[in-house]
């Protein structure tokens, strides 16, 4: 018997000479993931497989494939992983392959035209950001307007630009035809080319050769449709031509694809496969294997859509269920009160007689009132008076209350939840007794999304009890579960409103009912599954307060935060990072009423039970087998089966750990409920196969959920938590508690935030999704017992500190009491502003408002400021977020309105404002040494940029930098000029405007200027932004240079920072209000390299990256030493690189080094 490798399976496929030779075999080539591998004999033993993203896998079976010829097929060793994203008008062809072929070339640059619906594109995004490759990618299409296969409207775009926005940081999508593409990539630098279904006109063999300069030597290019027979789609007409002159491959499954290898050169990684095409029989049988896995990932796909449908009928089966049970409750509830009906008419002609009684004396009644009120007052004052004292404070006052009559009446739409056990029954036979009890004079509401014993509304029951010992407490829960029992116990009120079945004005009407039945004062509104009542508290003027959780990445629909910031008065969330997830997926500035606060330990009201011995002992033999004797370091997981938990990735750092230096003394154990390895065929059958493939079955185990999770946490050493989008979760809380350390990703959980701010950032806290750095760490504070017990008591004294549920109460009643209804605010907030008469209505107001009417102009900033999204500054030279940032969030002021009447403080939040009206103070022009930076890619703004300098007198020296294209032109157009010109160069399309002038000029004007400038072109290819553009750039020529409106504001520039030593950098004030965005990230790296530490949350800076600054802070940024690599090229992502860094960077190193701000801004000017 003798073996062959057979490279599909990555095992030896043994060649049977005995009795039983001829026998086929039939079993899987791989389980679970369709990975082509090189034999096991070549791979480290205990290593786990590589790529591929869970429930994505397919599986092969040798019937898939010509087996006889597998071994041609051995350089296939890359998984092959399916798309996740697929739009419904869209055939499954060929999108394994375009993944596989990413991640075996390692491209720098993808470029997609006729991207259409994104299939293919997004398939190799998602091949890119899973291999974690540093590659660009570009979309080219119109999405609109096409005449066959697509949807005539911005429908298209829309779909594609939210399917883009994961890939951000890579990927752009241009909006333009091909041939209007070619300016945006410079030539020989797309190393994978992907034409797909072009628009009517586009002839393949046309686009196809005026993009050839575009590619590399080694390149490849993707041609679809080859296969597709059709009078206006001549890619099958072309296509023999294209395929007779360079090497190829053809799959003609689906519509057909054909994959040209471009040039003489090939990559390392498909050198094979440029061998195997020239073989006919080897073309197709790579043809096959992805036609296999094409129609493979088709019946998953349909799978997976039966398995939804069923999950879906099996969730109206438990709802029609548990509908029953609610309907045989009442059934049951009915005989009870109706003996409790007949007692309440008894004491009804009671009361009427009694009513009676009253009016014949009607001042006793008053008399009555206003001693009740004062009783219920002493009755809640602690601190003067004994309990017993209060005791007897509150019976007097309610046997005064005027109300005591109506207290126990239960409101309408209100329904308790009754069950069978012995509890209900009472609960059903007499309303609770904590029910009756109106103990204090202020009413509060707590609203849950539901009841069920998970994490929200667990928090929202602690809040409740909390709540309840200094107010009476009204809760609603939006949906049913097993905590209603503890709700109605801890309750003055409890009131249930299914949300799934009610309609949303309805839950508005009974909120309304209740707020005004009970006096209600402020309510707690938990979760933004809770925000369906905010309209009902708006509308009854109460103060509500939003508990915000969640991370708004993974919320649907995406607009519920937006409507969260505009209904809420105040809006508290539990982390950092969710409240800048909020922020960047709803495009706004923070508002402020936006506050940041961690919420306190949680009682899960089990802990007063009695401990499960048997329970104890199951978990001491899975976690600890060796007894007393175990010395194995125990990390600890846990959380529910799902993605957003990463259990794969805990998986792979155990593996990572378990593979390196004394790996065999861990075990790694996740607690959680779901795992079903043997019917989940959605994740349990994944993280089992990715076990059984990393070989790590022995020290890696997952386990069910326990009621005795204390004593799990007791056992362990270390929690490692995972997740990949977690807030923050209560068993992180409750670790840190219980004395053990936590280790976690960056910007996946508020816990990183915890961490660095206790000082364990270092210990504790890896690299986003860096499993190597996090697999590091574990060994660290396993391997020094020390350092583990001195971070485990940071952790633990901090976690006390921070998660205290008493204190946290308490601010959220105090974040209620310094505000107010928003209406209220607002309308104070107006008048103050109105009769303040320094509010720029000119300013303020975009240039193509409709809105007209200066009340109603300065009611929107009031709101906007307070819910957002669009944020604008009320008058040139402040900021009112950064104020809001240096002297507190959450005043009931606008931070406009509360600098006025301070006095105008001097601080960061001011910048002192050059007008047209500024002075022109001629010995200073004369003196100034100037240079400025042209960038001049556009050639008609930069003859418009020369044109507003003769306007001044001041000739600042000109370094130019312009493609080389342009070189003469912009050597014409220099003639004109009548100052120095110093330098002309042509430089690379890279790093836009910032490299020219910081790598290329930056050192020689720093060395002989005091001031310098940097100007450049601005132009807009799409029609549908070109209006945008112009405004914009006639805004900052007319602030940096001058012209028709500003008049010589170059002059009035330099005049300003030659009187002022201290004035660091001047820019036009823009009247919009952004941020970071999506570049902290990049700049707080770049500023760790200038000495700068700590960036402020918000700031100012030269929007548009056209500025005067003092040489020395132009050198700050040379000590960079960027060079023309370390630039990104082109095509650029809109946010999130390096250039957009560095343009904010320029509004904060002035200030750090001690430097004041200067903005322009002239009257009527705007944008």
């Amino acid at each position: 018997m003798s073996a062959r490798t057979n490279g599909l399976t990555g095992h030896a496929t043994t060649t049977n000479n005995g009795p039983n030779a001829g026998c086929r075999d039939d079993r899987p080539i791989a389980h679970g993931t369709c990975a082509f591998r090189r034999p096991m004999s070549r791979r480290r033993p205990g290593r786990a497989s590589s790529g591929g993203s869970p429930g994505n896998f397919a599986q092969l079976s040798r019937r898939d494939v010509d087996v006889g010829r597998a071994g041609s097929l051995l350089f296939l060793d890359t998984e092959v992983t399916f798309p996740n994203f697929v739009p419904k008008s869209t055939g499954l062809d060929h999108g394994p392959f375009a993944m596989w072929l990413v991640r075996k070339m390692t491209p720098r640059r993808i470029v997609g035209l006729g991207a259409g619906s994104g299939y293919s594109y997004f398939a190799m995004c998602q091949a890119v950001q899973e291999a974690r490759l540093s590659t660009e990618c570009l979309a080219v299409d119109s999405w609109t307007g096409e005449e066959r296969g697509g949807v005539p409207d911005d429908s298209v775009f829309e779909a594609i630009a939210a399917e883009n926005r994961q890939y951000a940081g890579f990927s752009r999508l241009l909006r333009m035809t091909c041939g209007e593409a070619l300016d945006e990539v410079e030539d020989g630098s797309v190393d994978l080319l992907e034409i797909g279904r072009l628009r009517f006109g586009e002839e393949l063999k046309q686009v196809f050769e005026s993009w050839c300069p575009k590619l590399t030597s080694s390149a490849v290019v993707l041609l679809h449709d080859t296969e597709f027979r059709d009078r206006d789609i001549g890619v099958h007409r072309d296509w023999p031509e294209i395929r007779e002159r360079h090497p190829s491959l053809e799959f003609r499954h689906g519509r057909g694809l054909g994959v040209v290898f471009w040039g003489g050169e090939s990559t390392e990684g498909l050198r094979d496969l440029v061998d195997v095409a020239s073989d006919p029989r080897d073309s197709e049988m790579i043809a096959a294997v992805f036609a296999a896995l094409d129609g493979r990932m088709r019946s998953e796909r349909a799978l997976a859509g039966q398995d939804q449908r069923l999950a879906d009928l099996e969730a109206e089966v438990a709802d029609l269920r548990d509908l029953q049970v609610r309907l045989r409750a009442r059934v049951n509830e009915s005989g009870t009160w109706r003996d409790a009906i007949d007692a309440q008419v008894e004491e009804m002609n009671g009361l009427r007689r009694e009513l009676a009684a009253e009016r014949n004396a009607p001042w006793a009644s008053v008399r009555h009132k206003l001693a009740s009120r004062i009783l219920f007052y002493l009755a809640g004052r602690n601190g003067l008076f004994s309990e017993r004292r209060r005791g007897k404070f509150l019976k007097s006052a309610l046997k005064r209350d005027p109300n005591r009559s109506i207290r126990d009446l239960e409101p309408e739409g209100a329904v308790t939840l009754a069950g069978a056990g012995p509890d209900d029954r009472r609960r059903q036979e007499a309303p609770s007794q904590r029910q009756n009890e109106w103990t204090f004079p202020t009413t509060v509401m707590v609203v849950s999304h539901e009841a069920s014993r998970t994490g929200a509304p667990i928090l929202a029951l602690n809040l409740v009890r909390e709540l309840s010992t200094r107010h009476n407490v009204v809760s609603v829960s939006l949906g049913g579960g097993e905590l209603i029992p503890d709700f109605v116990d801890a309750s003055a009120m409890f009131l249930e409103l299914d949300r799934r079945k009610m309609p949303p004005d309805l839950i508005t009407q009974k909120i309304m009912e209740a707020c005004r039945r009970h006096d209600i004062s402020v309510a707690f509104v938990n979760g933004v599954g809770s925000h369906h009542v905010l309209a009902g508290l708006k509308s009854a003027g109460v103060r509500s307060v939003a508990l915000l959780h969640e991370f708004a990445a993974y919320i649907r629909p995406k607009s519920v935060f937006r409507d969260i910031f505009s209904e809420a008065d105040q809006v508290v969330f539990s982390t950092r990072i969710t409240l800048e997830n909020a922020l960047a997926r709803t495009g706004s500035e923070r508002p402020v009423n936006l506050h940041v606060l961690p919420q306190g330990k949680c009682a899960t009201g089990l802990e007063d039970r009695e401990a499960d011995a048997e329970e104890r002992l199951w978990l001491d033999s899975v976690l600890r087998p060796g007894g007393n004797e175990d010395r194995d370091f125990l990390v600890l997981g846990a959380g529910k089966i799902e993605p957003r938990k990463g259990l794969d990735l805990f998986i792979e750092t155990a593996n990572r750990v378990v593979s390196g230096p004394d790996g065999g003394r861990f075990r790694f154990v996740w607690i959680g409920q779901g795992y079903d390895p043997e019917n989940d065929v959605r994740h349990s059958v994944y993280l089992a196969d990715q076990i059984e493939r990393a070989g790590v079955q022995s020290q890696v185990q997952i386990i069910r959920a326990t009621s005795e999770i204390d004593h799990a946490y007791a056992l362990a050493d270390l929690l490692l938590l995972s997740s990949r989008l977690d807030p923050l979760p209560n068993v992180a809380i409750d670790m840190l508690l219980a004395g053990k350390p936590v280790v976690c990703f960056d910007r996946t959980t508020g816990i990183a935030d915890f961490l660095e701010e206790a000082g364990l950032g270092e210990a504790c806290v890896a690299r986003y999704i860096d499993t190597a750095e996090m697999a590091d760490k574990i060994r660290a504070l396993a391997k020094d017992p020390a350092h583990l017990a001195a971070v485990a008591e940071a952790g633990t004294a901090r976690a006390r500190e921070t998660f205290d549920f008493a204190a946290y109460t308490r601010q959220l009643e105090e974040i209620a009491e310094t505000g107010g209804p928003k209406a209220d605010l607002l309308a104070a907030d107006f008048e103050r502003l109105r009769s303040s008469g320094v509010f720029r209505l000119d300013f303020y107001t975009p240039l193509r408002s409709k809105v007209t009417d200066p009340d109603e102009i300065m009611r929107t900033y009031l709101r906007s400021n307070r819910s957002g999204p669009r944020l604008r500054k009320p008058a040139p030279g402040f900021n009112q977020l950064i104020y809001a940032e240096e002297k507190g969030w959450g005043k009931p002021e606008d931070p406009f309105v509360e600098y006025l009447e301070a006095g105008r403080p001097q601080g960061r939040w001011q910048a002192q404002v050059i007008d047209e009206t500024a002075p022109i103070d001629d010995t200073a022009l004369a003196t100034a040494r100037v240079a400025l930076h042209l960038h001049a890619y556009f050639i008609d703004e930069f003859r418009d940029i020369l044109a507003r300098l003769e306007a001044n007198r001041t000739r600042p020296s000109l370094f130019v930098s312009a493609p080389a294209r342009q070189m003469e032109e912009v050597r014409a157009a220099l003639e004109s000029y009548s100052g120095p010109v110093a330098a002309l160069r042509d430089v690379p399309n890279r790093g836009r405007d910032i490299a020219p002038f910081l790598t290329e000029f930056g050192k020689e004007m720093v060395a002989g200027f005091d001031i310098i400038g940097h100007l450049h072109t601005k132009q807009s290819r799409d029609l549908k932004d070109r209006a945008f553009v112009e405004t914009w750039v006639e805004f900052l020529m007319e602030n940096t240079l001058g012209g028709p409106k500003g008049g010589a504001m170059l002059d009035r520039i330099v005049s300003a920072m030659v009187s002022a030593p201290d004035l660091g950098i001047v820019y036009p004030d823009d009247p919009n209000l952004l941020g970071w965005s999506q570049n902290r990230a990049h700049a707080e790296q770049i500023a760790a390299r200038m000495g700068i530490h700590d960036l402020p949350e918000h700031i100012n800076y030269p929007m548009g990256t056209m500025f005067w600054a003092r040489a020395g802070v132009i050198e700050r940024f040379l000590s960079l030493e960027l060079s023309w690599d370390d630039y990104p090229a082109e095509p650029l992502p809109y946010d999130g690189s390096l250039l957009h860094a560095l343009e904010r960077l320029l509004g904060v190193v002035p200030g750090h080094d001690g430097l004041r701000t200067g903005v322009t801004n002239i009257r009527g000017l705007t944008r």
